[in-house]
């Protein structure tokens, strides 16, 4: 049986959410020699370039080229840093049980939200969560800050930061727990589509290894999941600000939340709708038609996305 060969980036925690991935197809396929092959991308090149400034995919193209390309079997990513639409040939053959979803905060007096002292410094790149903090605490001063798990917090503990948001989903992966100030709720922090789940991505004609990969899949997460890609997906070329959708399964129902708003807090369109759970396209239409009904459109380039 010749070696698998996993893609992924360099990272601590991209390393070791492969080496889950691993663990769980050795269970299944014990004789199966597994082989890593570290790729930088993009977004590991530059890494002070904004995020809001180099365009879909930055951690995860030259992956996913590689993966094209034969020089790896498959591919294993945060579900978040997927394009809404994956390359020609690339499809996801499973989807991870979703770690926590939840965004959480850290800050140096290990306080929550709303007990911060006023005009708290608060370093994030992500659009999403800027919109977000602006909606609660108008008074923080927000500046961007990029940067592994470690040096985020390591600025946050030498006080360069007040405080800075992360996705509880890494933090948990890596026993990092304790640096938690607080988790915050989904009904108002609204996590990024695919957040806390893992991707593996194969070659879309690879049967052997969409069934071997198969075996990884969590079918209510990846239902969930494909609700809020399928989202993001309208929202393509056309979102020219922050957005969100969060989707969870409550027996054959599937409710999405969802928003489209601007990184200053002002302008912010959420709603809620639920639908079949075999239905996740559908539920997902559903929920951006009523943002654009409530008048999100404008935050749309070009007006409404068709």
């Amino acid at each position: 049986m010749k070696p698998l060969i996993i893609g992924t980036r360099g990272s601590k925690l991209a390393l070791m959410q492969t080496r889950q991935i691993i663990d769980k197809i050795k269970d299944a396929y014990p004789k199966q020699d597994i082989e890593i092959s570290i790729i930088r991308t993009n977004g590991d090149k530059l890494p002070t370039t904004p995020l809001d400034q180099m365009g879909l995919g930055v951690f995860v193209k030259e992956i996913e080229s590689a993966l094209l390309q034969k020089k790896i079997d498959l591919a294993v990513h945060s579900a978040k840093d997927l394009t809404p639409e994956l390359p020609k040939g690339l499809t996801i053959g499973a989807i991870t049980s979703r770690q926590d979803p939840r965004d959480v905060l850290i800050n140096r007096w290990n306080l929550k939200i709303t007990d911060m002292p006023e005009n708290a410094i608060i370093g994030t790149s992500s659009p999403r969560r800027v919109a977000l903090l602006r909606r609660y605490r108008p008074d923080f001063k927000i500046i961007p800050i990029r940067g592994n798990i470690d040096n985020r917090l390591d600025q946050v503990g030498r006080e360069k930061i007040d405080g800075t948001i992360m996705a509880a989903a890494g933090l948990i992966r890596l026993g990092l727990e304790n640096s938690v100030s607080e988790y915050l709720p989904t009904n108002y922090f609204i996590p990024a589509p695919g957040q806390g789940a893992l991707a593996v991505e194969v070659r879309a004609l690879d049967d052997q290894l969409k069934d071997l990969v198969s075996v990884l899949d969590d079918p209510d997460t990846h239902v969930a999941i494909a609700a809020e890609r399928a989202f993001l997906k309208l929202l393509q070329g056309g979102c020219t600000e922050p957005s969100a959708a969060y989707a969870q399964i409550d027996g054959d129902k599937l409710n999405i939340h969802a928003f489209i708003g601007a990184t200053s807090g002002r302008d912010f369109f959420e709603a809620t709708t639920t639908g079949m759970v075999h239905h996740p396209t559908k539920v997902a239409t559903k929920v951006y038609e009523t943002l654009i009904n409530m008048g999100a459109g404008h935050l749309l380039r070009g007006g409404l996305v068709k």
